[in-house]
């Protein structure tokens, strides 16, 4: 079979063939076309092929015009394999564009591979390499892109491994511009029912140094978990630590807080804030502690002066033979001071003599009620409670 078409105008044309072909070799078709339009001209070629040992393809796009433009693709599928590459290249002015993947299949495997390169004069370019490989029982994955815009520069790296009952994960990324550089790294791993991650990242920016620490380890049903951070600049400064653990029945928790920072506006102004939390918690007992302090100073440029300082604490513990709560608040303005203390105290042995006196008082009761109406009543628990106002 052969089919031609032919159409031209002055300097356009338009033609296309497209032949084929069935024997015992098997089919064969062949396409054929261009186009011209003024000073564009487009061409595309393919081939097809299909017989006993299976079926191939392939082809090529071409245009000349401001744009440039070429794409060429390769594809064949037989009785255990499956094969496709397709590549591309175009242009504009200073602007090239550069890719290419491939992808083999497998009745047991699978294997692809992309590669990118594109470049904007000397102003900007991107790359990226991308492979990922499957085989049974197992998976691997690399990707690495870099990205520069102007005096910046972007790159990302990560790789995966992964078995049966077992993985890997690492990467990291990186933001350049002249001297200062944010970088940003993880991991994940699993293995023998335990499971790590961590991930961290550290900056420093226009005179400021940041870094920020994440671990997290689990370990059958045992989990820990820690996290710093610190930010460092001239006017201010934050540092920031929890440290976590649970078991089965029984959980642990630690974080403290601290943070400073002064500035200069119409006078000199400072300020510091401190806090720490403690938690612990099992099933028949319950502790807790918080504290806060936090003090602000100020000197004006007129002279006045102005000092505050806040100082709170909270303690609590619960369990079945204790319950104890104590609340403590400072608080200071310059030479007026407020000051409160409060607490609560009930055990199982107190309790026990309430009950006991609580009973004996309804038998006197029962045996004199003019005697009880003027008898006072007890407490059920026992409360400390002072205030100091200066």
């Amino acid at each position: 079979m052969r089919m031609e078409t032919n159409g031209d105008h002055t300097e356009n044309r338009v033609y296309s063939l497209l032949t084929a072909s069935l024997d015992v070799n098997g089919l064969a078709v062949n396409s054929d076309a261009t186009i011209k339009l003024l000073e564009n001209e487009a061409t595309h070629k393919a081939t097809l092929k299909m017989n006993k040992d299976g079926l191939t393809t392939s082809g090529t796009n071409t245009l000349q015009s401001p744009l440039s433009l070429e794409n060429t693709f390769n594809a064949g599928l037989f009785a255990s394999t499956a094969t496709l590459s397709i590549a591309n290249k175009a242009a504009i002015r200073d602007i090239k564009v550069d890719n290419a993947n491939t992808l083999t299949i497998t009745l047991s495997s699978l294997d692809f591979n992309s590669k990118a390169e594109a470049t904007a004069s000397e102003y900007a370019s991107y790359t990226h390499d991308i492979t990922i490989n499957l085989k049974p029982y197992t998976a691997s994955a690399n990707v690495n892109n870099n990205l520069n815009v102007l005096a910046a520069n972007f790159i990302n790296e990560a790789q995966l491994q992964a078995e049966l009952y077992k993985m890997d994960l690492t990467g990291n990324l990186k933001a350049i511009y002249g001297e200062e550089e944010i970088k940003h790294t993880y991991q994940v791993n699993y293995a023998d029912m335990t499971a790590k991650a961590k991930c961290s990242t550290i900056g420093n920016l226009f005179g400021t140094h940041m870094s920020h620490n994440t671990e997290l380890e689990v370990v059958g049903l045992a989990a820990r978990i820690t996290n710093d951070a610190r930010f460092n600049s001239q006017p201010f400064r934050f540092d920031h630590t929890i440290r976590c653990s649970i078991v089965p029945f029984d959980f642990n928790l630690y974080a403290i807080f601290n943070a400073d920072g002064d500035m200069t506006m119409y006078g000199k102004h400072s300020a510091q804030l401190y806090g720490k939390f403690l938690h612990k918690a099992q099933p028949l007992a319950f502790a807790s502690s918080h504290e806060c302090r936090a003090s602000v100073n100020q000197q004006l440029d007129n002279g006045f002066a102005l000092e505050t300082t806040l100082d709170n604490k909270m303690d609590t513990v619960l369990s079945p033979q204790e319950q104890k709560t104590s609340f403590r608040m400072k608080s200071k303005l310059n030479e007026h001071a407020f000051n409160q203390d409060m607490s609560k105290l009930t055990t199982l042995l107190r309790e026990l003599e309430l009950k006991f006196l609580a009973l004996s008082s309804q038998t006197c009761s029962m045996q004199s009620p003019q005697r009880t109406r003027n008898s006072p009543s007890l407490p059920s628990s026992s409360m400390t409670r002072s205030q100091n106002v200066k």
